[in-house]
């Protein structure tokens, strides 16, 4: 899966991104890269159902604007981001991997064929906020079309 985060509001807490997760289960295992308010690129995941989730920075602030991938090869996800403005979404050089072969988390996860994808925006409830905008462009699942259409 891909997706363009075009623009977000900035207020405190906000994260949007994309998601994979086992069951719509409340704390089901779930699998989520995602770009911060302040542009730090994270990965969220749980493994094990009930348990508390996960979080993990990456550690560096990417213009905001950035594409995400998440790709499943058998059991194993890998979350990517690119910065490239003309990307070639098929060009692994175009990609930078978030994290790779340190913090495999989602490989514990049993996945099989049947799991749900989506878009994600989280924020703190602590905070107040009465209204965030995030907006994805150029949504891509697998390997076929693209919709162009902005969704608020």
């Amino acid at each position: 899966m891909i997706a363009k985060i075009s623009s977000m509001s900035t207020t405190a807490s906000i994260r949007a991104g994309l998601m994979f997760r086992s069951s719509n289960i409340t704390k089901a295992p779930f699998f989520q890269i995602v770009q911060a308010e302040d542009n730090v690129v994270e990965k969220f995941y749980r493994n094990v159902e009930n348990e508390n989730a996960i979080i993990w920075k990456f550690g560096i602030s990417i213009p905001a604007g950035a594409w995400l991938r998440i790709k499943k090869v058998g059991n194993n996800i890998n979350s990517y981001y690119s910065t490239i403005a003309n990307l070639n979404i098929n060009n692994d050089g175009d990609w930078i991997e978030i994290l790779p072969n340190i913090l495999n988390p989602a490989s514990s996860i049993t996945w099989g064929t049947n799991f749900l994808i989506g878009m994600s925006l989280t924020y703190a409830i602590s905070s107040g906020i009465s209204s965030v905008q995030v907006i994805w462009r150029s949504i891509q699942v697998d390997n076929n079309g693209v919709l162009e259409t902005p969704f608020n």
